[in-house]
């Protein structure tokens, strides 16, 4: 893998942000990783990635409840940004609490491709990173 796989932790605990950024720089051998504290501060970064022609995140590991914007929120608002190069992106809802209505509600989302539980596993990431087409 010759170009490093981006992707942006949106998260609100600096602890899992820490942890999942270790696990993840151990796990995938050409990474790079950026955190957002909150959906808001996300939005942002993707905002000026847009405005910069920079790398976008191939992968978004998005918390569900944040302060400030949360995960339902982030999703709703790039959905109204409607551009074709947010779309490439895999978001994956990163959760302590694995609600069967949060489920169903991730479902209508055609951008998120899975739910998936703190912490994740060493499996888990290859298994994402494989099925990302990396």
């Amino acid at each position: 893998m010759d170009e490093p796989i981006n992707i942006l932790l949106v998260d609100d605990d600096s602890i899992t942000n820490f942890v999942t950024s270790k696990a993840l720089q151990a796990y995938i051998p050409n990474v790079t990783i950026s955190v957002a504290s909150n959906g808001q501060e996300a939005l942002e970064k993707l905002r000026a990635l847009l405005s910069k022609a920079a790398a976008m995140p191939d992968i978004i590991f998005l918390d569900i409840n944040m302060p400030v914007m949360d995960g339902w929120e982030f999703l709703n608002e790039l959905q109204k940004m409607n551009d074709p190069v947010l779309s490439k992106i895999n978001i994956y809802l990163y959760t302590s609490s694995l609600y069967v209505e949060d489920k169903k509600r991730a479902a209508t989302y055609s951008w998120v491709k899975e739910i998936i539980s703190k912490p994740f596993s060493k499996k888990q990431v290859l298994g994402i990173v494989e099925d990302c087409g990396f």
